[in-house]
């Protein structure tokens, strides 16, 4: 655990910048890009003296110090509230726009998924059961286990006896994802409607062996 934002230099290095003042200064000026208000006053801080939020500004600050062509997020909004949520989404697609940097996100959040990416793979068991364009996966679901993940997401009317319905239906779908992974291992991916069967080609679909 580093003490604060500037012992993101012994994380990452700056072979290029020798002055220590410049390094500082860039420090603070990726700070700022990210949204923490005083930079140079947050620069010295421990992390319990900043917010959720703002700690998880911080992480994206670290991230971009090396100015990389990708940024993998591996559920960069898990325990922050709906508005710290939206509000992090929001810089992570205004970063990309303003640094050119593409973006991995991992994350089980379908609404996150639905607002963040342009192509999604969705996996089991460190398969992968399904890809194509978001839109695709939303609306012209191939895959039973993508089906089902979907058909699972409780809105605000519904009832609270249904829940258990959802985990009853969230076990069938891993049994089923299971034995598809199993039987056939293939990957359908999302060029086509229909889904051959298993040892045969189409034009628009691949398969491949897992």
């Amino acid at each position: 655990m580093y003490k604060d934002a500037k012992d993101s230099d012994k994380a990452l290095p700056h072979p290029n910048i020798a002055d220590n003042k410049l390094r500082i200064h860039r420090q603070c000026k990726i700070l700022q890009l990210v949204g923490i208000n005083e930079p140079e006053r947050r620069y010295n801080q421990y992390p319990h003296e900043l917010s959720g939020g703002m700690k998880q500004r911080v992480m994206i600050a670290i991230a971009l110090v090396g100015r990389p062509s990708i940024i993998i997020a591996d559920e960069p909004t898990t325990s922050l509230d709906v508005t710290i949520e939206a509000q992090i989404l929001d810089l992570l697609k205004e970063l990309q726009q303003k640094t050119h940097t593409s973006i991995i996100m991992i994350t089980h959040d379908l609404g996150v998924i639905a607002k963040m990416c342009d192509r999604v793979i969705v996996m089991y068991g460190g398969k992968i059961m399904e890809k194509g364009t978001a839109e695709e996966i939303f609306y012209e679901t191939a895959h039973p286990y993508t089906a089902g993940l979907i058909k699972s997401i409780a809105t605000l009317d519904t009832d609270k006896n249904q829940f258990s319905i959802f985990s009853k239906a969230r076990e069938e779908i891993s049994q089923a994802a299971r034995r598809h992974a199993t039987s056939s291992g293939l990957l359908i991916r999302r060029n086509s409607s229909t889904t051959p069967s298993v040892g045969t080609s189409s034009a628009g679909i691949a398969f491949c062996t897992a």
